[in-house]
C-alpha cells in the first residue's frame, strides 16, 4: 500500500485532534514485564533529543535538563539496578482520538486499493500501458501492475501505440471531451471509452485522446 497516504492522513488527523479535547489511553511502565518498553524509553532518553522531541518538549529540556544529562551519564548496570524505580516515573499515553482516525483512513485505503487492483486488472486485460495504470489507480506501485501482468500472462508493451485513422481518433476524442463533461470517475470514463471503440485497445485509445 501506499504509505505516504497514510502517514499524510495522519498527520492531519494529529493536527485536527490537537484542536479538541484529548481522549487520552494511559498506560504504566513496569520494567519487568514491559521490559522491551522500558529499554526502548531509556533509549530514547538518554539520546540527545532529535528536532521533533526538541520542539514538543522544548520547555521540560531546558527546566530539568540537568536531571536528563544525569540519567545520560548513569551506566547501563546502574540503569538496571534503578530499573524497578525509574519506570515508574515513565507513562505511555495513547490518543485514542488520533489512532481512531489512522484505522479509519487505513481501512479506507485498504477497500480504496483493493477496488483498484480489480480496475488494474480490467486495464491490464483491456491493453493499458503501465504509466496510464498507475495515472488511474494510483495507490498501486509498480510491483503490483507486474504481479498482475504476471498472473493474466500480459506482458507490458513497450514502444508507441499504433496510431489511430484521423476520422477515428477525432471521434474518439470529441467522445471523451464529452464524457468528461457527464463522468468525473476517469476509471469509468476509459471503461465507456473502449465499450464504444472495442475495436481498439486501451493503450491506442489512451493515446488518441492525448493526441501521442
Amino acid at each position: 500500500m501506499n504509505t505516504h497516504l497514510i502517514a499524510t492522513a495522519a498527520a492531519r488527523a494529529e493536527r485536527n485532534i490537537c484542536k479538541s479535547t484529548k481522549e487520552t489511553y494511559r498506560l504504566s511502565v513496569d520494567a519487568e514485564t514491559n521490559k522491551l518498553l522500558y529499554t526502548a524509553i531509556i533509549g530514547i532518553v538518554t539520546c540527545e533529543p532529535d528536532k521533533q522531541a526538541r520542539r514538543k518538549n522544548m520547555v521540560m529540556i531546558q527546566r530539568h535538563a540537568g536531571t536528563l544529562n544525569w540519567l545520560r551519564k548513569l551506566t547501563p548496570e546502574q540503569i538496571n539496578n534503578a530499573a524497578p524505580d525509574i519506570a515508574r516515573a515513565m507513562e505511555v499515553l495513547i490518543d485514542l482520538n488520533i489512532l481512531k482516525d489512522i484505522l479509519t483512513t487505513n481501512k479506507h485505503l485498504s477497500g480504496q486499493r483493493d477496488k483498484q487492483l480489480e480496475q488494474c486488472r480490467w486495464m491490464v486485460e483491456h491493453g493499458a500501458r503501465n504509466n496510464m495504470i498507475q495515472a488511474v489507480c494510483y495507490l498501486l506501485v509498480e510491483s503490483d501492475i507486474r504481479q498482475i501482468r504476471t498472473e493474466l500472462g500480459i506482458n507490458s508493451q513497450l514502444g508507441r501505440c499504433g496510431a489511430l485513422p484521423l476520422e477515428d481518433q477525432l471521434t474518439v476524442q470529441d467522445y471523451w471531451q464529452r464524457m468528461k463533461e457527464t463522468e468525473s470517475d476517469t476509471f469509468q470514463r476509459y471503461r465507456q471509452l473502449q465499450e464504444a471503440f472495442p475495436q481498439y485497445d486501451l493503450g491506442r485509445l489512451n493515446a488518441a485522446i492525448n493526441g501521442i
